[in-house]
């Protein structure tokens, strides 16, 4: 498309501001709406943190990281990674410091570039101990450009998968969460454009699935 950069670009601050997706879900009635927040936190030595609130469209299933979670990531030189999540689940919020911090988005994004997503945290559920972990991996497989509006947007498109168990020692509980997924990531803008995603909640016996579309309404914060 003329006037569009080939080059989606590497892993850059999102532009401060609230951006709003389109949602579809298997099991629900139509389209629901999430919205994302963006608040720098602070920028300095070439690194910037900031604060990400995410308002999840609501499955009415009981799934874990249903309604609202809060994401601190950093931008720097070895790219775009998330330090810590805040969740709310099953009427709580979950805060969740990864150790090591979970690596989203490398330096040196091109086609074929591969990474790993690992780390876990410590975590209180119901007042009693547990932990978190998160396993899984990410690759370039390409690169496009997308509509996104009335603008055109180059994008990576990369495929991912993580597994993440909660573990609850004290209660003999274990939920599984597996999760994969082909995003459309505009390093430029420290943006996913779309994502399709398949995502399966294990707990004891019983099994859920959920297949879900999102696409960015506009690349221009309100």
């Amino acid at each position: 498309m003329p006037g569009v950069t080939a080059d989606p670009g590497q892993p850059t601050a999102t532009a401060t501001g609230t951006y709003s997706y389109t949602v579809t879900m298997s099991g629900t009635a139509g389209p629901t709406t999430m919205t994302q927040k963006v608040v720098t936190e602070s920028s300095s030595g070439g690194v910037t943190l900031q604060q990400v609130t995410q308002s999840e469209p609501q499955q009415g299933s009981g799934a874990p990281g249903e309604g609202n979670d809060v994401e601190h990531v950093s931008f720097g030189p070895q790219g775009n990674s998330q330090l810590a999540t805040d969740l709310e689940a099953a009427g709580q919020t979950i805060d969740c410091t990864w150790s090591p911090p979970i690596l989203e988005l490398p330096a040196g994004l091109a086609s074929g570039k591969h990474w790993t997503l690992a780390g876990s945290c410590h975590v209180t559920v119901f007042g009693q101990a547990a932990t978190i972990q998160l396993s899984g991996q990410g690759t370039v497989v390409g690169s496009q450009v997308v509509t996104v509006g009335s603008d055109d947007v180059a994008v990576w498109v990369i495929d991912d998968s993580y597994t993440i168990v909660v573990h609850v020692p004290a209660f003999g509980v274990s939920i599984t969460l597996q999760h994969s997924a082909t995003d459309r990531v505009s390093g430029r803008l420290g943006l996913i454009i779309e994502e399709d995603a398949t995502d399966s909640y294990t707990s004891g016996t019983q099994t859920m699935t959920t297949v879900s579309h999102q696409t960015l309404q506009s690349i221009h914060p309100t």
